[in-house]
């Protein structure tokens, strides 16, 4: 991603890799899934109920914190909605 600022392109990549991982429903099984648009949001921020929001709210990054990117997905088969959060708490320091 040509041009792209480090923030762009981090989240560019977290998309790509969140939208590769494989889910289920949780009631029925299937995996006929319909994902909504992520939202990423850094680990400090306060805690606000956000489950399944259409919002996309991108903070300044911070190398320090990691970020979490949650969706909603609703499944085709029994049309359950479920909240799926993914936190990417950055580098490990060794």
């Amino acid at each position: 991603m040509k041009g792209d600022s480090p923030k762009e392109t981090i989240h560019g990549n977290m998309l790509e890799n969140f939208n590769l991982m494989q889910f289920r429903c949780i009631r029925c099984g299937s995996n006929e899934l319909t994902k909504s648009t992520p939202t990423f949001l850094q680990k400090v921020v306060e805690d606000k109920s956000m489950i399944c929001e259409e919002i996309f709210q991108v903070n300044d990054i911070n190398q320090q914190l990691g970020l979490y990117v949650i969706a909603c997905l609703t499944c085709k088969k029994c049309n359950n909605r479920i909240s799926v959060t993914v936190l990417d708490d950055g580098k490990m320091k060794q």
